[in-house]
């Protein structure tokens, strides 16, 4: 797994997951950083806009840097983003990133991305429904709707 350059619990750190939202194999969506702005999701992780868009230039650097190499634009997002997310190991920190990106998965416009992130998140963080219900008062139909975590024969399958 690859090791992500900020402290796991940063700030930084979260705001490369969020970064993994606005960033896809079409490149950068500049109204969804904007988003991100404007609806206080930046403030809740504790980074300000500025911070925000030097993590996300580091983030679109490494992405560049492997297309200049020959590989895919989508060559080891997965990876990366495996490796943000087991550097957030703080469970409060956890469920505030895995609110925001709930919430930015019913946002429109980000629909398929967050959905995207947030499932491997919920996954990675072992956060089941009943977990985002009781400490996010996210209800479990509504998690279900925004592509969460349903449980399913014991385990907790993403929707």
């Amino acid at each position: 797994m690859a090791r992500p350059p900020y402290p796991g619990n940063s700030p930084e750190t979260s705001a490369r997951v969020l970064a993994a939202l606005v960033v896809g194999d079409d490149g950068l969506d500049a109204p969804k950083v904007d988003f991100l702005h404007r609806s206080g999701a930046l403030g809740m992780v504790g980074i300000g806009k500025a911070s925000f868009m030097e993590v996300l230039s580091a983030y679109l650097g490494e992405t560049l840097g492997r297309c200049a190499g020959g590989s895919p634009s989508g060559t080891n997002r997965w990876e990366r983003l495996d490796a943000d997310l087991t550097a957030i190991d703080d469970r409060d920190k956890q469920l505030v990133l895995a609110a925001v990106i709930f919430y930015l998965s019913e946002a429109e416009g980000l629909r398929t991305g967050a959905r995207d992130v947030m499932q491997h998140a919920c996954h990675r963080w072992r956060i089941d429904a009943l977990e985002l219900e009781r400490q996010l008062r996210v209800s479990r139909e509504r998690s279900r709707s925004a592509g969460g975590p349903t449980r399913r024969a014991g385990w907790w399958r993403l929707a």
